[in-house]
């Protein structure tokens, strides 16, 4: 390597190829998550080096940062969680998050994770993990210096580290971290969605919903009953806490469609609906057909979605654009139920102050750009099924059924 005069280096002032400009403070999105798994990935890393190079003179003088990183990230990540239970109203005071003892934020990670029957699960899993990282250096000290504050040598009594099983251990933490924080991510939305009950989670509401029986017959079978008692058992529900998720699956407008209780659209009507997927099947239709089309004269034909346009936009009003757009969305974007309210107001706004040509031409974009879509349908009628709409959904069906029979009679692949 040439001389180099360490005065003109600057590690915060880009020089050199940008691959190898890394982005930290204001130019990223850097919180406790990504350190947590950067501590993480370094662990991993250093591990597969010694593994796959046998770097074995080297082990000794690694294997401290590989443990300390393994630690840091745990510690990161039981105050990552913690700092986003708080966004949600399960608080944990801020001073409690900044000492370095496993010991005492595990104590808080396991009071404040009780309530979640899924947490709880992920919590059992990692806990042994916790206890040994604490056990052999309860303060961060003892895997980042060979003597603590008052000169004693740490790690005391420890004679070897096991690196195999150290990557066993790195391996599973950072399995079970990341389907912990991807599971935080989803009870952030539920609470802030409001989409739970006192006792129970959303995916439990959800599926408690799919095996109540129709509404209709809670009165005259015994099969709400078995369900009930069932539910009791196994979640240890009191007949008030089953009541509480009963009828919050009875208001939800897609739990609801899930026992037979549908909901109305706000704009739309069923028969037009059934027009425009009708109409949206054609196209389909024509487009395979366009496939025998060669070159440059398939290149500049229109889609034929166009010669529809017109008639079917007459037919709709802004709002019941603005609520098909809602539908497709809401289903694309795999965008929770609760949030149908949202998307709907906000495709609302193409419209908000237009009259006369200037309203027309805004609906006909608007209802283009969804209509157009070769997922459209599909899309459609997945929507339908999140908001409750179970009975037309299952009747659309037939649309994505007929496709792909047609595709398959061509050998043309859905993707097309």
């Amino acid at each position: 390597m040439s001389e180099i005069d360490p005065t003109k280096l600057d590690i915060f002032t880009p020089t050199h190829s940008s691959l190898y400009n890394a982005c930290v403070g204001n130019n990223s999105l850097h919180n406790l998550h990504t350190y947590a798994e950067g501590y993480l990935q370094a662990a991993k890393i250093l591990l597969s080096q010694i593994f796959e190079k046998q770097l074995l003179y080297e082990r000794d003088t690694l294997v401290h940062p590989i443990l300390y990183s393994a630690r840091h990230a745990i510690e990161l990540s039981i105050k990552h969680v913690l700092t986003k239970l708080n966004e949600c109203d399960i608080k944990t005071d801020e001073k409690q998050l900044h000492g370095h003892s496993l010991k005492e934020l595990w104590h808080l990670f396991e009071i404040q994770t009780q309530f979640d029957r899924r947490l709880k699960i992920i919590v059992e899993n990692v806990k042994p993990i916790v206890k040994q990282f604490d056990e052999a250096d309860p303060d961060a000290q003892d895997f980042r210096y060979p003597k603590n504050v008052e000169g004693v040598q740490t790690l005391e009594g420890k004679f070897i580290v096991d690196l195999i099983t150290v990557g066993k251990l790195v391996y599973y933490l950072d399995e079970k971290i990341l389907k912990l924080f991807e599971l935080i991510r989803i009870i952030v939305d539920e609470r802030n969605l409001n989409a739970f009950t006192k006792e129970m989670n959303r995916d439990e509401l959800r599926q408690l919903s799919i095996e109540l029986p129709s509404y209709k017959t809670w009165a005259k079978s015994e099969d709400f009953e078995k369900v009930k008692q069932l539910w009791r058992k196994n979640l240890g529900l009191s007949n008030n806490a089953f009541s509480r998720a009963v009828n919050f699956i009875k208001n939800h407008r897609e739990f609801a469609g899930n026992i037979g209780i549908e909901h109305d659209f706000i704009s739309l009507n069923e028969e037009l609906l059934r027009e425009v997927m009708a109409t949206a099947y054609d196209v389909k239709k024509e487009r395979i057909a366009d496939r025998e089309i060669e070159g440059f004269a398939r290149m500049i034909k229109p889609d034929p979605s166009y010669k529809y346009l017109a008639a079917l936009t007459d037919k709709l009003s802004a709002d019941a654009i603005a609520e098909l757009s809602a539908i497709f969305y809401i289903s694309r974007d795999h965008r929770y139920s609760e949030e149908f309210d949202f998307v709907y107001n906000y495709h609302q706004r193409d419209f908000k102050g237009l009259t006369g040509e200037r309203l027309e031409k805004a609906k006909k974009q608007s209802f283009f750009h969804v209509f157009s879509k070769s997922n459209f349908i599909n899309e459609v009628v997945g929507g339908l099924g999140k908001i409750g709409k179970l009975s037309l959904a299952k009747e659309l069906e037939k649309y994505i059924i007929n496709e792909e029979l047609e595709l398959q009679s061509l050998g043309v692949s859905m993707e097309f």
